[in-house]
């Protein structure tokens, strides 16, 4: 494994590993960070809808942990280094739309970081401190293609000497997988999950969204 500190301005590209585009309730799925043809980071995610989203990443910084609360509005998410007891980072939900959204990032290091996409409808995201230039920025490894270059990870010459940089990275990779699979997100009016309340024109797109997903909401 290669620590991402390496990796800074370089062309890398996450890659999942072949699978269906539908998406199940309960899974998992693993991921690997490339440079070129050469694998540097690995990663693993397991879900179950509604409940939670894990995810475990491995690069030369060591392995770090996080876990999403899937239960609750506000999506608790939390990042730890294996071996700490302490969280290194916490995302905390401002808003979403149709399939996006946004946040604030708190790390342990006393900073806070803003968590937007790049565009609405897609799974592009890019973390960066209000009011400076992009940190890191990330699109979602899908087989399903919803625009973009997805997997594609651009991480900042300036984000080689910060200590936050893994914990950031994981974090991050794990927001934007769940959030394109919707798992906290009802399927159906009233049925179990976050209830979303789209306009006319949102609820056209959000049921070509599920059909792309995979998911058949139930109409009653």
């Amino acid at each position: 494994m290669r620590s991402l500190s390496e990796l800074v301005g370089q062309n890398l590209l996450w890659q999942v590993q072949p699978g269906s585009a539908s998406i199940p309730d309960q899974a998992q799925q693993s991921y690997v960070l490339f440079r070129g043809d050469e694998p540097v980071v690995q990663a693993q995610t397991i879900w179950q809808r509604n409940d939670h989203f894990d995810l475990v990443m491995e690069s030369g910084e060591g392995t770090h942990q996080v876990h999403m609360d899937l239960t609750g509005p506000k999506r608790s998410s939390v990042v730890w280094k294996l071996g700490e007891t302490a969280s290194a980072a916490a995302f905390e939900l401002v808003s979403e739309s149709i399939i996006t959204c946004t946040g604030w990032i708190n790390t342990a290091s006393q900073r806070t970081l803003a968590w937007v996409p790049t565009r609405e409808m897609g799974g592009e995201y890019t973390i960066f401190v209000p009011g400076g230039p992009r940190l890191i920025t990330l699109e979602v490894p899908a087989s399903i293609h919803i625009g973009g270059n997805p997997g594609a990870m651009t991480l900042a010459p300036e984000m080689a000497a910060d200590a936050d940089l893994a914990p950031l990275v994981a974090l991050g990779f794990a927001i934007a997988n769940e959030q394109v699979r919707l798992l906290h997100r009802a399927v159906t009016p009233g049925g179990p999950g976050q209830q979303f309340q789209p306009t006319p024109e949102q609820l056209k797109q959000m049921e070509d969204v599920f059909k792309l997903l995979g998911v058949k909401p139930r109409r009653i």
